[in-house]
């Protein structure tokens, strides 16, 4: 799974920003969760990946990924099943 991860963040990396290697410059919020850990519910969630451009220059340096609790996802989440 961290390798996966990892192979989206450089994928996005490249993309994405305000100077991209490929395409047209493109902010991207990015959060992925496993289905299983938000349904049903559980305070704070777990994301398994969150990618914004805040996190650029983070992943350019190589920080690990974190799979923590996030109660900042709570919001997102609430706001998508409201949607549904």
């Amino acid at each position: 799974m961290a390798e996966e991860r990892q192979a989206l963040i450089d994928g996005v990396l490249k993309i994405t920003g305000v100077y991209p290697r490929r395409g047209p410059a493109l902010p991207v919020a990015l959060t992925i969760v496993v289905q299983s850990d938000v349904r049903p519910w559980r305070y704070p969630p777990r994301c398994e990946l969150q990618y914004g451009e805040w996190l650029r220059g983070e992943f350019e340096a190589g920080v690990p990924l974190s799979t923590e609790p996030n109660p900042d996802f709570a919001p997102l989440e609430l706001t998508v099943a409201a949607l549904n």
